[in-house]
């Protein structure tokens, strides 16, 4: 899958990423939003709604992570997740990144 690299979909701080998924911005087509250590991708909506995929690395704080998620969300990403993967090596889209956590995310399905 390439990086997409337009005004449309780059998108300055988490909460811009978040907001933009929850209304619908980027759903159905494949697009990364990449954004201080996460790396959230749109997945195309299911019969039990829309679900979107996150690479948490460790370069984020990973409270203040979980804060944007809920805020924009409606979800912790613990409640939300329905599936997490962890890797204790550098992520390639994250220079410097020691370990990451892959989240598939079903918002409001808690």
């Amino acid at each position: 899958m390439n990086m997409v690299r337009n005004s449309q979909t780059m998108v300055k701080s988490r909460t811009d990423v978040l907001a933009a998924l929850a209304e619908g911005d980027v759903t159905n087509y494949a697009v990364r939003l990449v954004t201080s250590g996460v790396m959230i991708t749109s997945a195309l909506s299911s019969t039990i709604g829309q679900y979107f995929e996150a690479i948490v690395t460790d370069l984020v704080l990973n409270d203040e992570f979980q804060r944007d998620v809920h805020q924009v969300l409606g979800c912790s990403i613990d409640e939300g997740s329905i599936s997490v993967e962890q890797a204790h090596c550098p992520h390639p889209m994250f220079p410097g990144s020691k370990s990451f956590r892959y989240h598939l995310i079903y918002p409001g399905v808690a």
